[in-house]
């Protein structure tokens, strides 16, 4: 998958898990913590759940504690369909 595509289905994902996050596209660089767009570990848990869901994946435990920004679920993503 191509950073686009991935950034594309993490949006796509915040948009269900939490409406209230800060949509501009632009925040969804790999630097930007996901707490700054107003969302919170259970929202990106659930994210997560729907990205293993859409890419048919299984994300190691230990790789989802590191995930405080975009980068981080960005890399593990491309991690994990490489």
């Amino acid at each position: 998958m191509t950073d686009a595509e991935i950034l594309t289905l993490m949006q796509s994902s915040l948009d269900e898990v939490a409406p209230g996050w800060s949509k501009d596209v632009k925040e969804l660089a790999p630097s930007v913590k996901f707490r700054d767009m107003n969302v919170d570990s259970v929202q990106i848990m659930e994210m997560v759940g729907i990205i293993e869901e859409q890419v048919d994946v299984q994300f190691a435990d230990e790789d989802l504690a590191t995930i405080s920004k975009v980068g981080d679920m960005l890399a593990l993503i491309k991690k994990v369909t490489a």
